[in-house]
């Protein structure tokens, strides 16, 4: 697992200017923690599922390492894997709705809504934030085959202080397209098809 130093290490290699940055700055510190939250936005790599006990008052705050669910996947209740998944709704159009049953979710201001409102235990799959970095010793949430992503995510910072608007533009989208082919090679890594072999007569 390597540490926020190791990369920015690579990342200012035999340049004195990005050297002088990350002396003089915590720039590269604030970028990294930006591109570690983007990276698992996009790769969904990090994951977690959810399962609180909601009361009665139909509502409980997120957890703290929430970032989004899936949105066709909430379920009611964890115990019955044949429940349909709830309906996502905006908290200000669900609070002018009358519900008959426990029908559909809200997420606002950091805290799980269900409508109608009532004691549940649903089951939430979501993706998670990464820990934040508190300093260039700290390590990364990142799965190690994939942090040497973050080096891109750097340079398309540095480039625009640059004023190099289109190359910071171009070097985002090269990191938010590798971020998702991560996140499908991971799928691909952690849910193997299995390989079906003919049979000879």
């Amino acid at each position: 697992m390597a540490t926020a130093q190791d990369i920015v290490n690579e990342w200012a290699a035999g340049d004195e200017d990005k050297q002088q940055l990350v002396i003089r700055s915590g720039l590269p510190l604030r970028w990294l923690n930006q591109g570690q939250l983007r990276y698992f936005d996009k790769s969904e790599v990090l994951r977690g599922v959810w399962t609180p006990t909601i009361t009665s008052s139909g509502n409980i705050a997120l957890p703290s390492d929430f970032l989004r669910e899936f949105p066709n996947r909430v379920k009611r209740d964890v115990s019955d894997s044949s429940d349909l998944p709830l309906g996502k709704i905006d908290y200000p159009d669900a609070n002018l709705m009358d519900f008959s049953a426990l029908t559909h979710y809200s997420i606002w201001n950091g805290t799980f809504y269900v409508w109608s409102a009532g004691a549940c235990t649903p089951s939430i799959p979501y993706i998670k934030k990464p820990a934040t970095l508190a300093s260039f010793a700290s390590d990364l949430s990142i799965p190690t085959e994939f942090q040497h992503n973050l080096i891109i995510y750097l340079d398309a910072h540095w480039v625009k202080i640059q004023k190099d608007i289109a190359g910071h533009y171009a070097l985002m989208k090269e990191f938010d397209n590798q971020a998702r082919q991560d996140g499908v090679m991971n799928i691909i890594r952690n849910n193997q098809i299995p390989t079906i072999r003919g049979s000879w007569f």
